[in-house]
């Protein structure tokens, strides 16, 4: 077992023998795709200084927070980020200088070919765990008419990576968080929609976007509650 497994072995527990073989390819799993992921930023910050051109956007600020407080600050993780995607390690020294934003986004809203594989990684992965807990937060509250607030979780659900299939428990903050998104997309005009909807149906996450939102969240009093309008 090297130091990496030593490390989060007790995090993944130990039961029966295909529950851990299970647990062992998951996380070696996520560790590829991971260096996947990297790969694939690293290609892309090859001809853009940013996500979307010579400065940051919202996109910059979401991914800055994990990969420079949990790879970038990390000694091991930090090392294999400048040997294997170093195009990454300098954005992310560029995202601590805020004196380098002032250049400009791509001319017509371009959104370049080369963060596809990002973000059809990104849907593929993570909106069918986004949506089938809009599902399961709608059933809850279904089932619950007089409840206000929400239980940390709500069971628990299977989520593949790559060809992995694993469980998770269903988190309601999910999809509080899911909800900005959704928010953002669904105040757009129907010419704004109909500009990216191409991109989206190609790339896997239009359907995702149009899921109802049932029993939508809100923060309140420091808790997630049920909006009950």
């Amino acid at each position: 077992m090297n130091r990496v497994e030593i490390l989060f072995f007790p995090c993944f527990g130990s039961r029966s023998n295909s529950q851990e073989t299970a647990r062992y390819r998951s996380r070696n799993d996520w560790t590829k795709r991971a260096f996947e992921l990297l790969r694939c930023d690293n290609r892309h910050l090859e001809d853009h200084e940013f996500l979307l051109g010579g400065r940051p956007c919202s996109g910059d600020f979401g991914l800055i927070g994990p990969l420079y407080a949990h790879l970038y600050r990390d000694p091991n993780p930090g090392k294999l980020m400048r040997e294997r995607a170093p195009n990454v390690a300098r954005w992310v020294e560029r995202m601590q200088r805020p004196t380098t934003f002032d250049g400009s986004f791509l001319s017509d809203d371009q959104v370049p070919e080369t963060l596809y594989p990002m973000l059809q990684r990104m849907f593929d992965e993570q909106f069918p765990v986004l949506v089938d807990t809009l599902r399961r937060v709608g059933q809850w509250a279904a089932d619950h008419p007089d409840a206000r607030g929400v239980p940390r979780f709500m069971g628990k659900h299977e989520f593949y990576l790559g060809d992995v299939k694993a469980t998770r428990y269903v988190m309601p903050f999910a999809q509080w968080m899911f909800q900005r998104p959704l928010a953002h997309y669904r105040s757009l005009s129907s010419k704004e929609k109909e500009h990216i909807h191409p991109i989206l149906d190609k790339l896997g996450g239009l359907s995702g976007l149009n899921e109802p939102v049932s029993a939508p969240l809100k923060f309140e009093n420091y808790r997630i509650v049920l909006d009950r309008q």
